[in-house]
């Protein structure tokens, strides 16, 4: 299996793909991308599975990439990340047949 991990939060896609043992889930490769202009080239190219992508990012947001998505490919599982946890948000989410939407941890400054 492939997937993509897709924010334009650069610190958020290096930090995913590289700390999480995603081998162990049978995942051989994860792709980065920094944009949802970026994962779309990427999936056009790569026989990609699942696609974990950030909410608000410019351009493009995650809700609007899933939608792309789902023109070209209905069996690629999307998962949302954000940092929000507005009902709106989750509720899209469903209507384009996310698999899960999931919150950022908070970043709390000491």
């Amino acid at each position: 299996m492939q997937m993509i991990i897709v924010d334009d939060e650069a610190h958020w896609v290096d930090n995913l793909s590289m700390t999480k043992p995603w081998h162990t889930l049978g995942i051989e490769h994860v792709h980065k991308a920094y944009s949802a202009h970026e994962a779309l080239q990427i999936i056009d190219t790569h026989p990609i599975d699942i696609v974990i992508s950030d909410i608000q990012m410019p351009e493009m947001t995650g809700i609007e990439l899933i939608e792309r998505i789902r023109v070209r490919d209905k069996k690629i599982k999307c998962i949302l990340l954000s940092g929000y946890s507005e009902f709106d948000y989750a509720k899209k989410a469903i209507q384009y047949e996310a698999v899960d939407y999931l919150l950022k941890p908070r970043l709390t400054m000491n």
